[in-house]
């Protein structure tokens, strides 16, 4: 019918045979297909195919008639056959039960997605090569093909070959039509929900290191200026962030010192720190990502910080306060954890010689030993409640780095060491002690430990300085006790004040004027002996049970002794 396109011969079967799955004559057994030049024979060549009835189709690539004839070494019979719905005829918008399908199939293609093949504009690779059963249809995965990673991929193996679907699309697109992505740097990370999403609003100048795309425009030419190696970075998310290194990419010292090895030199000689020195910390710990330790500053805002889903930075001319505030011995960031800093930045001459953002002097460690200036300890206390300690310390410029208490009785060391809190961030510093199975009398001793430099490279400051001498306090815990009350009577309900009631553990107590008594005692059973002498027997019978915090009653009665007269005369010798 003229046309000048290529046309297909499509075979797939058996379709009358239950006993195998729907196969195609090539060596995986899959949907077999040919196209070529309408002028040339089209051979398909089945070897030892499984029995039963096959399907031979025959279609152009565009609309039209097609004259044709088929000549086969197995019997050929044109007769109406049971119909199998090509893919198109659902997936179609105008087609009768159609699927309303987001990527419809036109009606002269019987079902080919996902990318293009040979190079002809069309798609050619056929549906059931991803949705492997029709009748409960699934999805393979991208590794059943694309079985390891091609050359100069982004993504390496072994990560390539443990990538889930979703990872794969999410840089390909739609599996129906992929696109190969890659490209330039602009076009992969200016996607917001991308895990390495580049902000270019937040360049700044940085935006001009590569004038060739005009002023204040971020192209690739940008990037790749400091990239400079950016084909061989692994952009694996299993690899982690942090992939640009010194084999690829120049970093801020590179341009910003009057000796680094960058391609670009800032004429404005603000821009030139030479004699950097801020302890471990480095330029992108305040102004962009790329340290791999976590940030004390989370502005989402700041300039300079190009990857908004990357570690988080700040921007520059922050003071000393910025970071070194009030840490605690949780909060090990950068300094001593009981040291306040000074709110007014002037200040911070006082001990650093240099105290400029780009170059600050440690302040030299005491020349003494510190001390522990006080300490209280609340005692007696009961077992069970907290006791407190107080402490003060001091050392040289009140640069205490840590304080810590132990606690010991004559058997040995009951409570290790244990490190005590900062109050409010001056030398100051408490801990509460659990006294749950302590009983007895104990000593509580307190160190308190110097600021030292630094070490190791990171820029923590670890408990590495001087501790003082120890200083002890002496902590007394009691059992908790109950009560027992009572009165004890004489006949007639007689009040008997003076009588002794005590205990079998020799706890004794005199009733007062209206004969009342209270036992203070531990938990237990006691027996309850009261005694008035001479005028009633003493009472022996009664039995109290006492529990910790609790109060139990119980009245004694007394006996009184039989009594007599005594008469004579006193005479004169």
């Amino acid at each position: 019918d003229g046309s000048t396109n290529s046309v297909v011969i499509y075979v797939i079967g058996p379709v009358d045979n239950t006993t195998t799955a729907i196969q195609g004559p090539d060596q995986n057994g899959n949907p077999y297909y040919i196209t070529q030049n309408l002028s040339t024979p089209i051979n398909v060549n089945v070897a030892g195919p499984y029995t039963g009835t096959w399907l031979v189709k025959l279609y152009s690539t565009q609309e039209g008639v097609v004259d044709y004839t088929i000549n086969s070494s197995y019997p050929i019979e044109r007769k109406p056959i049971i119909k199998i719905p090509e893919c198109n005829e659902c997936h179609n918008s105008g087609s009768t039960g159609k699927t309303y399908a987001k990527d419809p199939i036109p009606n002269w293609n019987p079902g080919f997605a996902h990318a293009d093949v040979n190079g002809d504009g069309t798609p050619d690779i056929q549906c059931r090569m991803c949705h492997n059963a029709m009748h409960d249809i699934t999805v393979k995965a991208c590794l059943n093909c694309h079985t390891t990673a091609p050359t100069g991929h982004p993504i390496a193996e072994p990560a390539f070959s443990q990538y889930i679907p979703a990872q794969c699309l999410s840089c390909h697109g739609d599996p129906h039509k992929v696109t190969m992505a890659g490209g330039g740097c602009i076009g992969c990370h200016s996607n917001p929900d991308a895990r390495y999403y580049v902000n270019t609003s937040l360049f700044g100048e940085h935006a001009n290191v590569n004038a060739s795309g005009g002023p204040n425009n971020v192209t690739d030419a940008d990037c790749m200026t400091c990239h400079f190696g950016s084909s061989d970075i692994i952009m694996s998310p299993d690899e982690g962030l942090g992939a640009a290194n010194h084999s690829n990419t120049w970093f801020c010292q590179d341009c910003h010192t009057s000796t680094g090895t960058g391609p670009i030199h800032p004429a404005d000689s603000n821009l030139i720190k030479d004699g950097l020195q801020h302890g471990s910390t480095n330029c992108q710990w305040c102004h962009i990502a790329g340290d791999p330790l976590p940030r004390p500053l989370i502005n989402e805002n700041e300039t300079l910080r190009y990857h908004p889903n990357g570690p988080k930075g700040t921007a520059s001319g922050k003071n000393c306060l910025s970071c070194h505030f009030n840490p605690t011995p949780k909060e090990l960031l950068f300094h001593a954890p009981l040291e306040k800093h000074d709110t007014d930045m002037n200040n911070c001459v006082y001990c650093h010689d240099q105290a400029d953002n780009h170059g600050v002097t440690r302040d030299p460690p005491g020349a003494s030993l510190p001390n522990v200036l006080s300490l209280s300890v609340t005692t007696p206390v009961l077992s069970g409640t907290e006791s407190q300690v107080q402490a003060a310390l001091s050392d040289d410029y009140m640069r205490m780095a840590a304080a810590r208490y132990q606690v010991t009785n004559n058997s040995g060391v009951v409570i290790d060491w244990t490190y005590m809190n900062p109050l409010a961030g001056f030398e100051s510093v408490n801990a509460s002690i659990d006294t749950s199975g302590l009983l007895g009398d104990y000593n509580v001793n307190v160190q308190g430990m110097a600021w030292a430099p630094k070490t190791g490279s990171g820029p923590y400051y670890p408990f590495n300085g001087q501790w003082s001498s120890v200083s002890t306090r002496q902590l007394t815990v009691v059992q908790p006790e109950g009560y027992g009350n009572g009165t004890v009577y004489g006949l007639l309900d007689k009040k008997i004040a003076g009588a002794i009631v005590s205990t079998n553990t020799s706890v004794s107590v005199i009733t007062d004027q209206n004969g009342a008594y209270s036992l203070s005692l531990p938990d237990g059973t006691y027996r309850l002996t009261a005694s008035k002498e001479p005028e009633y027997y003493p009472n022996s019978s009664v039995v109290v049970t006492v529990t910790a915090y609790t109060t139990v009653n119980q009245d004694i009665v007394l006996t009184p002794r039989p009594t007599g007269n005594i008469s004579g005369t006193v005479r004169n010798k």
